[in-house]
């Protein structure tokens, strides 16, 4: 009998050196669904990768698969058994189908019903769609979750609440540099997350903001506060900067400890490193003066409207059992909807 199961690593159940080692790269990725098909594990895959959870999403044929399931993380990430117990979540049936909704809505995010999430989980499926790696069975479940995620959104009003963990890690940066205001920062790389933190920074008066991005072009319509140079004079400009803000898609640091002391000329700085695996090596914070903030530091930061997004969350849960429901209802039938189809259903 067909069951869907999914295998989850998270800021909750892991720590940030565990992650980094299960971060689905584009090549880990490949690996993974040729390890998966060779064996015949799954019938059906997709992958969701973010900064803050790597989870295999399946269905399974043959219950004895299950160990082989979880020997994808030996293979492909070279994890011990001790550390795929201690730190892997595997959930089966109803509960597995109940998490994607909740991971969909952002009940499961570091910070609760941020948006980001739902766009991370529509492109999962959209790339397990192109593999053909997905076939009625996560179409349907993926599809209904997405559905979930966009109604909770507009029926709660949690979007009102605008808080990100990119807008929490200029937060923690402006109180740990006492202000933003005439300071100077070098943001490397302009993905989702730094352009969500652009935003941020645009509006706190600072006196100069570089970019070092490999595409200059996507960082033109920035505005005039900001100075683009290209990826590679990066450490140029790092004598300059009060603040260094990095989040990449690279799979290895990008800011060298050895490269990043010859142009360190002792001032004080705090870096902010939102990637996954982080992009500054660890060992720059033995400089004197030098902090480096990473994601998992962003737990610790109390979220002011953390009680109101929980109350809304709470208060739609019945929002949540009719679109199970809903979703249970429509089992026995099989769709699927590329991009330019609208989500809802």
């Amino acid at each position: 009998m067909s069951k869907i199961v999914v295998a989850s690593i998270n800021f909750d159940t892991s720590d940030l050196i565990i992650r980094e080692k299960v971060h689905f790269t584009g090549r880990k990725k490949l690996a993974c669904y040729d390890f998966i098909n060779e064996n015949e594990i799954l019938s059906e895959t997709i992958i969701l990768s973010t900064c803050n959870r790597s989870e295999i999403y399946g269905v399974i044929e043959d219950e004895s698969k299950l160990q082989d399931f979880l020997k994808i993380f030996e293979t492909i990430f070279h994890l011990v058994p001790e550390e795929i117990e201690k730190n892997i979540e595997l959930k089966q049936g109803d509960e597995a189908v109940r998490h994607i909704f909740e991971v969909a809505g952002g009940f499961k995010s570091m910070v609760i019903g941020e948006d980001q999430i739902l766009g991370q989980v529509k492109d999962a499926y959209f790339e397990a769609l192109e593999a053909h790696s997905s076939s009625k069975y996560l179409n349907k479940l993926f599809l209904c979750a997405i559905a979930f995620g966009k109604k909770f959104r507009s029926c709660s009003g949690i979007s009102n609440i605008p808080t990100s963990v990119g807008s929490i890690g200029v937060k923690l940066l402006k109180s740990k540099l006492q202000t933003l205001k005439g300071k100077k920062a070098l943001v490397i790389g302009l993905g989702e997350m730094n352009k969500i933190i652009m935003k941020y920074l645009l509006n706190e008066s600072m006196d100069k903001i570089y970019i070092a991005n490999r595409t200059l072009r996507e960082c033109e319509s920035l505005g005039i506060e900001v100075e683009l140079i290209a990826f590679e004079d990066r450490y140029t400009v790092m004598d300059q900067v009060d603040t260094i803000i990095s989040c990449t898609s690279a799979p290895h640091s990008i800011i060298k400890d050895k490269e990043f002391n010859k142009n360190f000329n002792g001032k004080e700085m705090c870096i902010l490193d939102l990637a996954m695996p982080r992009d500054v090596e660890s060992t720059i914070a033995k400089n004197s003066g030098i902090e480096i903030i990473v994601i998992d530091d962003l737990k610790e930061i109390s979220n002011e409207s953390l009680k109101e997004r929980v109350s809304l969350m709470e208060n739609c849960s019945e929002l949540m059992e009719s679109q199970l429901k809903k979703y249970y209802k429509s089992q026995d039938s099989s769709y699927i909807k590329g991009r330019d189809n609208s989500l809802v259903g």
